[in-house]
Protein backbone atom coordinates (compact mmCIF):
# COMPACT_ATOMS: atom_id res chain seq x y z
CA UNK A 1 0.00 0.00 0.00
CA UNK A 2 1.18 3.73 -0.96
CA UNK A 3 -0.11 4.93 2.75
CA UNK A 4 2.18 5.60 5.09
CA UNK A 5 0.05 7.52 8.47
CA UNK A 6 -0.38 3.31 9.62
CA UNK A 7 2.64 1.04 9.06
CA UNK A 8 4.21 -2.49 10.76
CA UNK A 9 5.69 -0.41 13.10
CA UNK A 10 2.56 1.56 14.75
CA UNK A 11 -0.43 -0.54 13.92
CA UNK A 12 -0.10 -1.88 17.36
CA UNK A 13 -0.88 1.34 18.32
CA UNK A 14 -4.20 1.79 17.05
CA UNK A 15 -7.07 1.75 19.08
CA UNK A 16 -11.05 2.54 18.92
CA UNK A 17 -11.94 6.49 19.33
CA UNK A 18 -15.76 6.26 19.36
CA UNK A 19 -18.71 3.63 18.44
CA UNK A 20 -22.00 4.67 17.72
CA UNK A 21 -25.08 2.38 17.80
CA UNK A 22 -27.13 2.51 15.02
CA UNK A 23 -30.93 2.13 17.14
CA UNK A 24 -32.91 -1.16 16.14
CA UNK A 25 -29.86 -2.52 13.85
CA UNK A 26 -29.58 -6.07 13.42
CA UNK A 27 -27.36 -5.85 10.35
CA UNK A 28 -26.44 -2.91 8.14
CA UNK A 29 -25.77 -3.39 4.87
CA UNK A 30 -24.82 0.35 4.64
CA UNK A 31 -21.54 2.29 3.63
CA UNK A 32 -21.42 5.51 5.42
CA UNK A 33 -21.28 8.64 3.16
CA UNK A 34 -18.36 10.83 4.39
CA UNK A 35 -19.09 14.59 3.78
CA UNK A 36 -17.44 17.44 5.39
CA UNK A 37 -16.90 15.82 8.16
CA UNK A 38 -19.90 14.28 8.63
CA UNK A 39 -21.18 10.15 8.66
CA UNK A 40 -24.17 9.93 6.68
CA UNK A 41 -25.53 6.19 8.06
CA UNK A 42 -28.42 4.92 6.85
CA UNK A 43 -30.80 1.72 8.12
CA UNK A 44 -34.07 0.55 7.03
CA UNK A 45 -36.18 3.45 6.48
CA UNK A 46 -33.78 5.86 8.43
CA UNK A 47 -30.92 7.70 8.10
CA UNK A 48 -28.07 9.34 11.02
CA UNK A 49 -25.37 12.14 10.51
CA UNK A 50 -23.00 11.36 13.18
CA UNK A 51 -19.73 13.97 13.61
CA UNK A 52 -16.31 12.14 12.07
CA UNK A 53 -14.22 13.17 15.19
CA UNK A 54 -16.53 12.44 18.03
CA UNK A 55 -19.15 9.95 16.80
CA UNK A 56 -21.78 12.57 18.11
CA UNK A 57 -25.12 12.25 16.58
CA UNK A 58 -26.07 14.80 14.56
CA UNK A 59 -29.22 14.47 13.35
CA UNK A 60 -31.43 11.46 12.65
CA UNK A 61 -34.35 11.33 10.73
CA UNK A 62 -36.74 8.23 10.68
CA UNK A 63 -39.73 7.91 8.40
CA UNK A 64 -42.85 6.92 10.19
CA UNK A 65 -44.80 5.81 7.43
CA UNK A 66 -43.19 2.74 6.15
CA UNK A 67 -44.59 -0.44 7.53
CA UNK A 68 -41.47 -2.76 7.12
CA UNK A 69 -38.17 -1.92 7.39
CA UNK A 70 -35.64 -3.67 4.58
CA UNK A 71 -32.02 -3.65 4.54
CA UNK A 72 -31.20 0.03 3.37
CA UNK A 73 -27.41 0.46 1.40
CA UNK A 74 -26.26 3.86 1.30
CA UNK A 75 -27.47 7.59 0.83
CA UNK A 76 -26.62 10.13 -1.56
CA UNK A 77 -25.46 13.91 -1.86
CA UNK A 78 -26.81 17.02 -4.25
CA UNK A 79 -25.69 20.58 -3.02
CA UNK A 80 -27.15 20.42 0.22
CA UNK A 81 -29.48 17.97 0.50
CA UNK A 82 -29.10 14.20 1.41
CA UNK A 83 -30.99 11.20 -0.43
CA UNK A 84 -31.87 7.74 0.58
CA UNK A 85 -35.12 5.49 -0.41
CA UNK A 86 -37.59 3.65 1.84
CA UNK A 87 -38.16 0.13 1.83
CA UNK A 88 -41.82 1.10 0.23
CA UNK A 89 -40.25 2.87 -2.67
CA UNK A 90 -40.01 6.62 -1.03
CA UNK A 91 -37.32 9.10 -2.33
CA UNK A 92 -36.82 11.31 0.68
CA UNK A 93 -34.76 14.17 0.58
CA UNK A 94 -33.35 16.15 3.72
CA UNK A 95 -31.31 19.09 4.32
CA UNK A 96 -27.66 17.72 5.35
CA UNK A 97 -27.05 19.88 7.41
CA UNK A 98 -30.00 19.99 9.94
CA UNK A 99 -31.90 16.77 8.84
CA UNK A 100 -35.44 18.72 8.00
CA UNK A 101 -37.72 17.11 5.34
CA UNK A 102 -37.67 18.78 1.95
CA UNK A 103 -39.61 16.31 -0.19
CA UNK A 104 -40.93 12.78 -0.03
CA UNK A 105 -41.85 11.42 -3.75
CA UNK A 106 -43.18 7.95 -4.13
CA UNK A 107 -41.87 5.89 -7.13
CA UNK A 108 -43.60 2.81 -6.97
CA UNK A 109 -45.73 0.42 -5.24
CA UNK A 110 -45.05 -2.02 -2.58
CA UNK A 111 -48.11 -3.89 -3.03
CA UNK A 112 -46.95 -5.38 -6.62
CA UNK A 113 -43.97 -6.71 -4.69
CA UNK A 114 -41.28 -3.65 -5.57
CA UNK A 115 -39.38 -2.23 -2.46
CA UNK A 116 -35.97 -0.12 -2.53
CA UNK A 117 -32.65 -1.36 -0.98
CA UNK A 118 -29.70 0.78 -2.94
CA UNK A 119 -27.92 3.86 -2.34
CA UNK A 120 -29.10 6.20 -5.25
CA UNK A 121 -26.68 7.85 -7.80
CA UNK A 122 -26.87 11.35 -8.66
CA UNK A 123 -25.56 12.75 -11.84
CA UNK A 124 -26.32 16.17 -13.66
CA UNK A 125 -28.99 17.02 -11.32
CA UNK A 126 -30.45 13.55 -12.13
CA UNK A 127 -31.72 10.92 -8.95
CA UNK A 128 -31.35 7.29 -10.21
CA UNK A 129 -33.00 4.79 -8.25
CA UNK A 130 -33.51 0.94 -8.82
CA UNK A 131 -35.75 -1.80 -7.77
CA UNK A 132 -35.63 -4.88 -5.33
CA UNK A 133 -37.72 -7.52 -5.03
CA UNK A 134 -36.57 -10.00 -7.56
CA UNK A 135 -37.04 -13.18 -5.37
CA UNK A 136 -40.42 -12.91 -5.13
CA UNK A 137 -42.14 -11.95 -8.47
CA UNK A 138 -41.88 -8.27 -9.71
CA UNK A 139 -40.78 -6.45 -12.79
CA UNK A 140 -37.63 -4.90 -12.07
CA UNK A 141 -36.78 -1.33 -13.73
CA UNK A 142 -34.55 1.64 -13.36
CA UNK A 143 -35.95 4.85 -12.98
CA UNK A 144 -34.41 8.98 -13.49
CA UNK A 145 -35.83 11.37 -10.89
CA UNK A 146 -35.26 15.12 -10.38
CA UNK A 147 -32.86 16.14 -7.48
CA UNK A 148 -35.41 18.86 -7.24
CA UNK A 149 -38.76 17.78 -6.61
CA UNK A 150 -38.66 13.72 -6.98
CA UNK A 151 -40.63 13.78 -10.26
CA UNK A 152 -40.12 10.76 -12.26
CA UNK A 153 -38.09 11.82 -15.63
CA UNK A 154 -37.80 8.40 -17.15
CA UNK A 155 -38.38 5.09 -16.06
CA UNK A 156 -36.35 1.42 -18.00
CA UNK A 157 -38.21 -1.79 -17.17
CA UNK A 158 -35.49 -4.42 -16.93
CA UNK A 159 -38.28 -7.30 -18.26
CA UNK A 160 -39.73 -5.98 -21.51
CA UNK A 161 -43.56 -5.60 -22.29
CA UNK A 162 -45.38 -8.06 -24.25
CA UNK A 163 -44.64 -6.92 -28.14
CA UNK A 164 -41.49 -5.00 -27.31
CA UNK A 165 -38.04 -6.29 -27.98
CA UNK A 166 -36.87 -9.11 -25.78
CA UNK A 167 -40.31 -10.33 -25.32
CA UNK A 168 -39.87 -13.53 -27.18
CA UNK A 169 -37.31 -14.70 -25.08
CA UNK A 170 -40.01 -14.98 -22.27
CA UNK A 171 -43.20 -17.35 -21.74
CA UNK A 172 -46.18 -15.39 -20.48
CA UNK A 173 -44.79 -14.26 -16.73
CA UNK A 174 -43.47 -10.86 -18.19
CA UNK A 175 -45.08 -8.76 -15.86
CA UNK A 176 -43.33 -10.84 -12.69
CA UNK A 177 -40.18 -11.69 -14.42
CA UNK A 178 -38.06 -9.76 -11.86
CA UNK A 179 -34.69 -8.74 -12.89
CA UNK A 180 -34.46 -6.26 -10.09
CA UNK A 181 -31.62 -3.72 -10.03
CA UNK A 182 -31.39 -3.86 -5.92
CA UNK A 183 -27.52 -2.44 -6.01
CA UNK A 184 -26.56 0.58 -7.35
CA UNK A 185 -24.80 1.45 -10.88
CA UNK A 186 -22.51 3.59 -12.31
CA UNK A 187 -22.18 6.68 -14.54
CA UNK A 188 -19.26 7.70 -17.44
CA UNK A 189 -19.55 11.48 -17.90
CA UNK A 190 -17.33 11.75 -20.89
CA UNK A 191 -20.21 9.13 -22.71
CA UNK A 192 -23.12 10.62 -20.22
CA UNK A 193 -23.94 6.65 -19.93
CA UNK A 194 -24.90 4.98 -16.79
CA UNK A 195 -24.01 1.21 -16.74
CA UNK A 196 -26.32 -0.58 -14.12
CA UNK A 197 -26.79 -4.50 -13.55
CA UNK A 198 -29.94 -6.19 -12.99
CA UNK A 199 -30.81 -9.37 -11.14
CA UNK A 200 -31.97 -12.94 -11.44
CA UNK A 201 -35.38 -14.11 -13.59
CA UNK A 202 -38.48 -15.00 -11.05
CA UNK A 203 -39.26 -17.75 -10.16
CA UNK A 204 -35.34 -18.26 -9.12
CA UNK A 205 -34.72 -21.64 -10.08
CA UNK A 206 -37.36 -22.91 -12.06
CA UNK A 207 -37.01 -22.22 -15.74
CA UNK A 208 -39.70 -24.49 -17.31
CA UNK A 209 -42.32 -21.64 -16.96
CA UNK A 210 -40.01 -18.67 -18.39
CA UNK A 211 -38.41 -20.36 -21.93
CA UNK A 212 -35.99 -18.70 -23.65
CA UNK A 213 -32.93 -16.15 -22.39
CA UNK A 214 -35.20 -14.12 -20.11
CA UNK A 215 -33.86 -10.62 -21.51
CA UNK A 216 -32.91 -8.45 -19.62
CA UNK A 217 -31.96 -10.27 -16.56
CA UNK A 218 -28.61 -11.41 -15.15
CA UNK A 219 -27.05 -8.57 -17.86
CA UNK A 220 -25.43 -5.21 -17.64
CA UNK A 221 -27.39 -2.06 -18.98
CA UNK A 222 -25.96 1.01 -20.64
CA UNK A 223 -28.21 3.86 -19.97
CA UNK A 224 -28.02 7.24 -22.26
CA UNK A 225 -28.56 9.41 -18.27
CA UNK A 226 -30.49 11.91 -20.21
CA UNK A 227 -33.51 9.73 -21.50
CA UNK A 228 -32.99 6.67 -20.26
CA UNK A 229 -32.96 4.98 -23.72
CA UNK A 230 -30.55 1.46 -23.75
CA UNK A 231 -27.57 1.94 -25.41
CA UNK A 232 -26.45 -1.96 -25.74
CA UNK A 233 -26.89 -4.21 -23.09
CA UNK A 234 -24.60 -7.77 -22.28
CA UNK A 235 -26.39 -10.77 -20.63
CA UNK A 236 -23.98 -12.36 -18.87
CA UNK A 237 -26.26 -15.97 -17.69
CA UNK A 238 -29.15 -16.25 -19.80
CA UNK A 239 -31.88 -18.26 -19.17
CA UNK A 240 -30.55 -18.33 -15.21
CA UNK A 241 -31.64 -21.23 -13.14
CA UNK A 242 -29.10 -20.39 -9.72
CA UNK A 243 -29.32 -17.40 -8.72
CA UNK A 244 -26.95 -16.47 -10.51
CA UNK A 245 -27.66 -12.35 -10.87
CA UNK A 246 -25.04 -9.70 -11.95
CA UNK A 247 -25.39 -7.93 -9.15
CA UNK A 248 -22.09 -6.46 -8.22
CA UNK A 249 -20.91 -2.92 -9.07
CA UNK A 250 -19.41 -2.32 -12.73
CA UNK A 251 -15.97 -0.51 -12.78
CA UNK A 252 -15.08 2.15 -15.44
CA UNK A 253 -11.40 1.78 -15.69
CA UNK A 254 -8.95 2.96 -18.94
CA UNK A 255 -6.37 0.61 -19.72
CA UNK A 256 -4.30 -1.39 -21.89
CA UNK A 257 -5.93 -4.93 -23.36
CA UNK A 258 -3.85 -6.69 -25.49
CA UNK A 259 -1.74 -4.00 -26.48
CA UNK A 260 -4.53 -1.00 -27.20
CA UNK A 261 -5.53 1.61 -24.62
CA UNK A 262 -9.45 0.38 -24.09
CA UNK A 263 -11.76 2.29 -21.80
CA UNK A 264 -13.77 -0.81 -20.00
CA UNK A 265 -16.18 -1.65 -18.00
CA UNK A 266 -15.12 -4.80 -15.70
CA UNK A 267 -18.11 -6.96 -14.04
CA UNK A 268 -17.00 -9.38 -11.30
CA UNK A 269 -19.90 -11.73 -12.03
CA UNK A 270 -21.78 -14.45 -9.20
CA UNK A 271 -21.56 -17.18 -12.34
CA UNK A 272 -17.99 -17.72 -11.37
CA UNK A 273 -16.19 -15.04 -14.60
CA UNK A 274 -14.72 -11.90 -14.28
CA UNK A 275 -16.02 -9.49 -17.34
CA UNK A 276 -13.89 -6.76 -19.25
CA UNK A 277 -16.18 -4.79 -21.71
CA UNK A 278 -16.07 -2.23 -24.26
CA UNK A 279 -17.94 0.72 -22.31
Amino acid sequence: SPLTQITAANAKNVVPKWVYHVPGARGLRSSPLVYQGVLYITNGNSIHAVDARSGRLVWQYADPRAKEAGPNRGAAIWADKVYFTTSDNYLTALNRHTGALIFNKKFADVEKGTTSTSAPVIAKGKVIVGSAGGDGGMRGFVMALSADTGAELWKVYTVPAKGEKGAETWGNLLEWGGGAAWLSGTYDPELNTLFWTTGNPWPDYNGSVRPGDNLYTCSLLALDLDTGKMKWYFQFTPHDTHDWDAQSWPILVDTEINGRPRKAVLHANRNGFFYALDR
